[in-house]
């Protein structure tokens, strides 16, 4: 099977969320599947770029830094990667690990190449956004990601 991970956190990155993409990437290529993820990239500057870690193929886009919170990237023009994302449409499903700019690409990329769509949610929203400064953006952040979350994955 061919399987396309869209994800805004992956290996190298040390979170949660790219242990788990990276762990079951490579769990999956082991079993014989092709396994491609969309990540961004991990440096200010870089474009476009494919490499292969582990039997994984990689495709890391354009990125920034997110302020505050450096060691997370957003996909600079993320919606131009589902329409050149080589490989999302031979790929047999596509899975969806993050609400974000590549996440939220893969959505789109699953409609234009009508491919079955699989999402899973890593993130505990609560949690996040107590750890958001200022305190008193806590409500808004919550209330506007749980909308935006429930847009994505309520389809």
């Amino acid at each position: 099977m061919e399987i396309a991970f869209f994800t805004d956190s992956y290996p190298p990155m040390r979170d949660g969320v790219s242990q788990v993409t990276g762990g079951l990437a490579r769990r999956l290529v082991a079993l014989g599947h092709r396994v491609r993820v969309f990540a961004p990239q991990l440096e200010n500057g870089r474009g476009y770029r494919e490499e292969e870690v582990d039997g994984v193929a990689v495709a890391r886009f354009p990125s920034v830094a997110v302020p505050l919170y450096g060691q997370y990237r957003w996909p600079v023009f993320p919606w131009g990667a589902a329409r050149r994302a080589r490989g999302a449409g031979t790929a047999d499903v596509i899975h969806v690990h993050t609400p974000g700019g590549l996440g939220s690409a893969g959505f789109l990329a699953a409609r234009r190449f009508g491919r079955p769509l699989v999402g899973t949610f890593h993130t505990n929203l609560r949690a996040m956004a107590e750890a958001v400064p200022p305190k008193f953006l806590v409500p808004q952040f919550f209330r506007i990601a749980w909308w935006w979350n429930l847009g994505l994955y309520w389809r």
